[in-house]
C-alpha cells in the first residue's frame, strides 16, 4: 500500500451499545486490551498514542446516534471521541440506492465543526465496487504510524474523494 501513497494505521473497531467505534493507534500492541464488544463508549479509555472515531454514526442499520438529546447519548459520545467518520464507501452506495439521504454527510460535516471534531472519510467496504471511493488525508513529513495519530489529533486532515463522490456531494457540501 506504501508503493501507491497509502498508509494503514494499526486499528481495531469495537462495538457497543452507543455504536462502534474505530480505535486506532501509533503500535499495534496498544489495541490488544480492546474486545471487539465493550458495554460502552465509556469503557473506552482515551490515551494520547489512540485516536478514536465514531463509526457510521447514522447508519440506519447500526446503533448509535439516532436522536441527538436521547439521554446525554450524543454528549457522552462526543466526551470521547476525537473524530467522526462523516462518509465511507458503504454508506455512499446506500445514498445512490436512495436508503441514506445525502443531506447524512452535511450533518455529519456540521456535527464535527460544531464540536471541533475530526473529519474521517472511510473505508468501510462491504463490496468491491464501494473500495476507494472516498479517503482520508493526513499531510504528515513522516508518514509513521506515530506522526499520523499526531497529525489526527492535530485536526491536520481532508476528505479525499472519488471524481464520481465528488460530482455526487457537490451540491451538499458545497
Amino acid at each position: 500500500m506504501e508503493q501507491q501513497g497509502a498508509h494503514v494505521l494499526p486499528g481495531i473497531e469495537v462495538t457497543t451499545k452507543d455504536g462502534d467505534f474505530g480505535i486506532y493507534a501509533s503500535r499495534a500492541d496498544l489495541l490488544k486490551k480492546f474486545p471487539q464488544y465493550l458495554p460502552s463508549v465509556e469503557a473506552i479509555e482515551k490515551e494520547p498514542e489512540l485516536f478514536i472515531v465514531w463509526l457510521h454514526p447514522r447508519s440506519p442499520s447500526r446503533t448509535g446516534w439516532s436522536a441527538p438529546q436521547e439521554n446525554g447519548h450524543l454528549e457522552k459520545v462526543l466526551e470521547i471521541i476525537d473524530g467522526i467518520e462523516v462518509l465511507n464507501g458503504k454508506m455512499l452506495d446506500l445514498m445512490v440506492q436512495g436508503v441514506v439521504d445525502k443531506s447524512y454527510v452535511k450533518e455529519l460535516v456540521m456535527l464535527c465543526d460544531k464540536y471541533s471534531k475530526v473529519k474521517i472519510a472511510g473505508s468501510d467496504a462491504h463490496a468491491r465496487h464501494q473500495l476507494g471511493v472516498c479517503w482520508t488525508i493526513i499531510p504528515a513529513d513522516e508518514l509513521s504510524p506515530a506522526n499520523l495519530i499526531a497529525a489526527l489529533k492535530q485536526g491536520d486532515t481532508a476528505l479525499g474523494m472519488s471524481e464520481d463522490t465528488q460530482r455526487m456531494l457537490s451540491p451538499i457540501l458545497g
